[in-house]
């Protein structure tokens, strides 16, 4: 047999043979409970003033109280929020995730993000301590005389003025004359629990609305587009008399006289 002819099959033998087995070292997943813990504040902290949170990116660990349980400003999506020390956050739980209900202490490790004005946690790892449900605290603010900067993810209650009252895709919304801000009221047609009817309100009327602070300002310095999203009926309420009474009382005062 030629030389050539035997190396090259001496080649397809070797090709052809079963590999050996080789050790498959086994990686070890990242335990999510060894990064660094936090405070919500530190992860909203914007000290250069560019209007991002200074943390964006970081794998860390923040805890509160949740202010708002899965459902109840929206249910498309397993949305909570979670506030401590007058700040807040946005938590995108996995869809598959158990609820979470308003008052539970939790515990949440993952990546901090920024959405259109508030920061927030993407699918994190998150624990529900085993401790007894809390009232959680509102910031009263009344009229705002400025944005509402700093205050997004935590709950709040203002004090405005109706000027625009409408039905847009996917939910209601008022718009309130706060002092001198303009505060959308949105409620998703998507949540839990009982329907929130903005309808009921009248432009001119004057509103308490109490909910989760939020933005949809997607431009920098992400200052604007303020929203207030509340969680049930109770949560937007009147502060006077609707103006269509005052002008029915008024007529008819007016037609006493005249008899």
């Amino acid at each position: 047999m030629p030389l050539r002819f035997s190396l090259l099959l001496a080649a397809l033998a070797l090709l052809t043979a079963p590999l050996a087995a080789q050790p498959v070292e086994s990686v070890a997943a990242p335990d999510p409970w060894a990064r660094p813990t936090i405070t919500i504040a530190e992860a909203i902290a914007d000290a250069d003033g560019n209007g991002l949170p200074d943390r964006i990116g970081e794998d860390v660990i923040v805890s509160g109280r949740v202010s708002a349980g899965t459902g109840l400003v929206r249910s498309d999506r397993a949305e909570i929020y979670l506030q401590s020390g007058g700040a807040g956050l946005r938590l995108l739980l996995p869809p598959d995730a158990p609820q979470v209900l308003t008052g539970d202490s939790l515990s949440a490790s993952g990546a901090l993000a920024f959405e259109a004005g508030i920061t927030q946690m993407v699918a994190p790892a998150f624990r529900v301590a085993d401790v007894p449900q809390t009232e959680i605290p509102v910031a009263t603010l009344g009229e705002i005389d400025g944005p509402l900067e700093g205050y997004e993810g935590q709950l709040v209650e203002i004090l405005g003025d109706v000027v625009q009252v409408d039905e847009v895709e996917g939910g209601h919304l008022l718009v309130l004359l706060s002092g001198k801000t303009l505060v959308q009221v949105f409620a998703y047609d998507q949540r839990l629990g009982e329907a929130v009817d903005l309808g009921r309100f009248e432009v001119g009327q004057k509103v308490r609305a109490r909910g989760i602070a939020s933005q949809f300002d997607t431009e920098p310095p992400y200052d604007g587009g303020y929203v207030i999203h509340p969680r049930a009926p109770g949560d937007v309420r009147t502060a006077g008399v609707p103006p269509s009474v005052l002008w029915g009382s008024a007529l008819g005062a007016l037609g006493l006289l005249a008899v």
